[in-house]
């Protein structure tokens, strides 16, 4: 009887040593889990949309010139000093997933130029803002950025900011289908003076004259439908930004956590 005594106080004492253990060792990671976070957000770069970032969606024709199309805003963490050496620009929607979509033919230049706001900030360049580098590319197949290695690297004090601009220009040559146009319309002017010849002259073979009556408009019927727009392929569209890889330093990546949108622009003919 003592004996089974024994057994029952030891398993009950040895399941609230057990439970105790198991408290502490729980208690110490979420100590230990808090100060990381805490260290880790302390250290970490806060980079977001500058004040007067172009968040819109902008319709162009043909091109443009000196679109403001992203601001950021950057600032060291307060407890020590931050080096900024490559600064990749994207051109994607969203973001790098899909990278354009619509008619790629429409773009034949994108040229994007970093720019950093040390006189105001104020959303353009100021006299005595000087341009850190120009990159361009002519399609936006992937991958569809631009980098700007920075020679000197940008170094921020503890706790200071600093806001960068990029500014592009949009140039496009004449799309084929732009051109068509004209000469479709042409076409359909000169078929039908020529309906009314064959008519007029067939008047005595009333069966080929029916037959070129039908080729003929159904070549018009073509020309039309050619010359109409399809709606899948009658713009393309992507998004200036910064992507979650947009700023390195000494070989690290240093964010942002997510991709910043600026200006979404619907290239059109």
């Amino acid at each position: 009887m003592r004996s089974r005594w024994y057994v029952v106080v030891a398993i009950w004492i040895g399941w609230l040593w057990g439970v105790g253990l198991c408290g502490t060792a729980l208690a110490e990671g979420h100590l230990l889990q808090v100060a990381q976070a805490d260290g880790n957000t302390d250290e970490l770069l806060l980079i977001g949309a500058g004040p007067q970032n172009p968040q819109m969606t902008l319709e162009i024709h043909d091109g443009i010139a000196n679109l403001t199309a992203l601001q950021v805003t950057v600032t060291a963490p307060p407890t020590r000093p931050s080096t900024i050496d490559t600064v990749t620009i994207g051109f994607g929607l969203p973001f790098g997933e899909e990278i354009t979509t619509g008619n790629e033919s429409f773009l034949d230049e994108l040229r994007a130029r970093l720019i950093f706001e040390n006189v105001e900030v104020n959303g353009i360049q100021d006299d005595g803002e000087v341009i850190e580098g120009t990159q361009s590319i002519n399609d936006l197949e992937d991958p569809a950025t631009v980098l700007f290695a920075l020679n000197p690297p940008l170094a921020l004090a503890a706790g200071t900011a600093v806001t960068f601009l990029v500014i592009v220009d949009i140039n496009q040559p004449e799309a084929q289908s732009a051109a068509a146009h004209p000469l479709h319309q042409a076409a359909l002017w000169f078929l039908f003076p020529i309906i009314g010849f064959v008519s007029y002259a067939g008047r005595g073979m009333p069966n080929v004259r029916r037959l070129c009556i039908m080729s003929l408009i159904l070549f018009g019927c073509s020309i039309m439908l050619v010359g109409c727009s399809n709606n899948d392929d009658d713009e393309l569209r992507f998004v200036v930004n910064l992507p979650s890889n947009g700023l390195t330093g000494a070989g690290q990546r240093l964010g942002p956590e997510n991709a910043i949108a600026g200006t979404t622009i619907r290239l059109m003919q």
